[in-house]
């Protein structure tokens, strides 16, 4: 099934995006906002809920990874006409069959982020030029609605759901960052 949503699928990036990156392509992840207030929040299924429809927020990291499979998502990757798509699946009460995927159902400006058994995929620009590199330190990422000029937002506060937002290069709530978790 994932190959025929594969090619019904047009990519077409926003002018202004920048060289697009590559993520190892398998691999456990904490996805942080890195310009939030108070910290550093992380794409979080709320309440650890799996229903389809709960929604996705930026929440600050659980100080234990292994407490917070709530907070840990698998980064997969395919590759369409040479342009590399991601979909996110949650750890949280994770099931080859029911996969809990990172959704933004019908894409536009100020659309939530649920969970779902449908996939969104993305495209990732870099925000800065370099190479991706495992370690605590990594690069920042824009997360870009794939055939969209929407990016993923968080806001400031802690507790909000993420939505997508229109692409702005100015504003840093649209940069995330990925940790692996061992």
């Amino acid at each position: 099934m994932l190959g025929l949503q594969l090619q019904n699928v047009l990519v077409v990036l926003p002018f202004f995006a920048l060289a697009q990156a590559v993520l190892p392509l398998t691999g456990n992840f904490r996805i942080f906002s890195t310009n939030s207030t108070g910290g550093h929040n992380v794409f979080d299924v709320t309440g650890s809920n799996t229903a389809g429809a709960s929604q996705i927020i930026a929440q600050p990291a659980n100080p234990v990874a292994a407490n917070g499979l709530n907070q840990q998502w698998i980064a997969t990757q395919a590759s369409l006409n040479g342009v590399n798509l991601y979909s996110f699946i949650s750890l949280e009460k994770f099931n080859p069959i029911g996969q809990v995927y990172f959704t933004v159902p019908n894409p536009g400006a100020g659309v939530g982020a649920v969970v779902n058994g449908h996939p969104t995929f993305f495209t990732l620009n870099e925000i800065s030029l370099g190479v991706y590199t495992v370690q605590t330190d990594c690069e920042d990422f824009r997360i870009v609605v794939t055939n969209t000029n929407l990016a993923l937002t968080a806001t400031n506060a802690p507790t909000n759901q993420i939505v997508v937002q229109l692409l702005n290069p100015t504003n840093t709530l649209q940069h995330w960052q990925f940790t692996p978790v061992a």
